[in-house]
Order: C-alpha cells, then structure tokens, then sequence
C-alpha cells in the first residue's frame, strides 16, 4: 500500500488470538515503532476483555470487574488460597450464564 507505519500516529497495539514469544515482541515495537500489548480473551463469553497487559508487560492482569478468578485444586475441586500456582480458573459470568 505504499505506507510506511512509522510514519502514522501510532503509539501502542493490542495483540491477542496467538501466543508469541518476547522476540517477536521486540520485532513487532522495532520494526513499528510502537509498545506491544498481549490480551487475552474468549469469544465464547464476551470476546476480547479477560486480561490484559499493562505498562510494565509483564504479565496479564484480569479484568476483575467481569471475572472472579478462583485457585483449583484440578483433582479436588478445593478452592486454594491466594498466591498458589493456579491450574484452573473459574469466572463469574459464565457460572452466572450456566
């Protein structure tokens, strides 16, 4: 298209759907000139929206408004207490929608 995106008003994107690795990352914020943010989301409950990074990238943060994330024990079903390793997470929409 004859564009060149480092000439355009861009400062950030959001980027979901594949998981990618840090170096494409850095490709992606070199070679547009811009900070690259993952999100994560579900179309099966309210599409893009379940996590996102923030200005450290980092890691996600849940949008705790929507989501109520609980720590499962997978075997049990036992509700662990918080800062252990999570094998599953539950939200309060789709139990809501159940």
């Amino acid at each position: 298209m004859g564009v060149d995106i480092r000439d355009l008003p861009l400062r950030a994107g959001v980027f979901g759907a594949e998981p990618w690795t840090d170096s494409m990352r850095r490709r992606i914020q070199t070679e547009a000139g811009i900070q690259a943010y993952d999100i994560y989301g579900l179309s099966e409950i309210v599409g893009p929206g379940v996590a996102i990074e923030c200005s450290c990238q980092d890691g996600l943060h849940i949008f705790e408004d929507h989501f109520y994330p609980e720590i499962v024990e997978p075997e049990s079903g036992e509700v662990l207490p918080d800062a252990r390793r999570a094998s599953w997470c539950d939200h309060a929409e789709q139990a809501a929608m159940r």
